[in-house]
């Protein structure tokens, strides 16, 4: 779900997050389809991605994988993994999208529980394909 102006890993505000809680069992997952897009030349994939702050001020024991892929004549494909803990800080992603310029793939966002899925309330911060 998106969430408005939610505390963040590091103690800042981000100003729009898309929520994604793995499934509540060891390696659990949650994944995100979306519609059919056509990508141009230059463009890339950008976001940070890390926790929600808990209650308590700390963002728990947070251990996922994040994956971004893409779906193109059926196949799913991956474009990157990320492993994250909870360490205080989000991390920034790229991703050069140039070679898969005019094909009109579906792409997908894809969570892991790291093992256990005690307190892994991820988070994508502004994702977007977009030009530099």
């Amino acid at each position: 779900m998106y969430r408005d102006a939610p505390k963040v890993e590091g103690g800042s505000t981000a100003s729009k997050v898309l929520e994604t809680v793995p499934q509540l069992v060891d390696n659990g997952e949650i994944r995100g389809l979306f519609p059919a897009y056509t990508v141009v030349t230059g463009e890339r994939f950008t976001a940070s991605i890390g926790f929600l702050l808990q209650p308590d001020g700390t963002c728990g024991a947070g251990n996922v994988k994040f994956q971004l892929n893409y779906k193109d004549g059926g196949v799913l494909k991956p474009l990157g993994e990320w492993t994250e803990t909870c360490d205080n800080a989000l991390r920034s992603i790229s991703v050069d999208l140039t070679a898969l310029a005019g094909k009109s793939i579906e792409f997908e966002l894809k969570v892991l529980a790291n093992g256990t899925s005690n307190q892994d309330v991820a988070i994508w911060v502004a994702p977007q394909i977009a030009l530099p």
